[in-house]
């Protein structure tokens, strides 16, 4: 393998090196435009969740059906709700908790996995 250390300018902090590798695969120009793009959909996502949970009383998280009755909660309070709105709670709640997890793990991964900027001149 062949190494490459160069010293970059970093004015506001310690100096940074920064090593190249061979080989390594360039990181997607695009990529930092998609990252937004998730982080406003998960952020609209979160924003719907918590105003539906103010709301209505509660999520249907913490919910629960009984005898086809379905049921929000919020700090242990039961408020009864329509299927939709319930099915409703349930989706977006799913799909803001799920979005956390997978940008979390995102983080982490990419985190791991170093990408070169460009190439030194």
């Amino acid at each position: 393998m062949n190494f490459q250390l160069k010293e970059l300018p970093n004015p506001l902090s310690q100096p940074r090196v920064d090593v190249y590798i061979q080989g390594m695969p360039e990181r997607d120009p695009n990529l930092v435009k998609y990252e937004k793009r998730a982080f406003i959909a998960l952020f609209v996502v979160c924003a719907a969740f918590f105003a539906l949970t103010t709301f209505i009383g509660g999520d249907a998280l913490n919910g629960k059906i009984e005898n086809g009755i379905y049921y929000v909660s919020k700090q242990g309070t039961l408020t009864a709700v329509t299927p939709l709105v319930w099915n409703l709670s349930a989706f977006l709640g799913a799909v803001w908790l799920g979005g956390v997890v997978l940008a979390i793990a995102y983080k982490i991964i990419s985190g791991l996995v170093r990408y070169r900027p460009s190439r030194p001149d």
